[in-house]
């Protein structure tokens, strides 16, 4: 069977038009996300010692913990989801049985400094077996898994 150079032409460019298209629609969701992140983070470094004072209290962790927080954005949230995941920890589980182990977790992956590690040990499938080498949050992960 013989396609026409035409019609082989024709698909190519459906496909790679359709490819640009979802690339643009990716990168302008990645945009807004990044606009609101920054506006988030200038409205919260506007708020004062006090108010940050409280806030932290009611979350449950130093002012200048929740100072780094806001900055960290969500992929720290991203990975800890992933790591749980990978460790056969169900995150709703977790938050319904334990919100302040929870929020602990988070804040630790939030200020974590092996992130790089992290990302690049969850890509490869090796999480489960290497986390204990980098992550902070690793004799609490392993006490949710007994």
């Amino acid at each position: 069977m013989h396609i026409p150079e035409a019609a082989v032409l024709r698909d190519t460019q459906q496909i790679r038009n359709g490819m640009v298209g979802s690339a643009i629609k990716t990168f302008g969701s990645w945009l807004n996300r990044s606009r609101l992140g920054h506006a988030l983070r200038d409205e919260f470094a506007t708020v004062s010692a006090d108010e940050l004072a409280m806030m932290a209290r009611d979350v449950g962790v130093e002012p200048l913990q929740l100072r780094a927080l806001s900055k960290a954005g969500t992929g720290p949230a991203k990975l800890l989801t992933r790591m749980l995941a990978a460790l056969r920890i169900d995150p709703n589980a977790l938050n319904t049985m334990d919100v302040s182990m929870a929020r602990h977790l988070q804040a630790t992956c939030s200020l974590c400094a092996s992130k790089s590690r992290c990302r690049r040990s969850l890509a490869a499938g090796a999480a489960a077996t290497a986390y204990r080498e980098f992550c902070p949050n690793a004799a609490t992960l392993d006490a949710l898994r007994a």
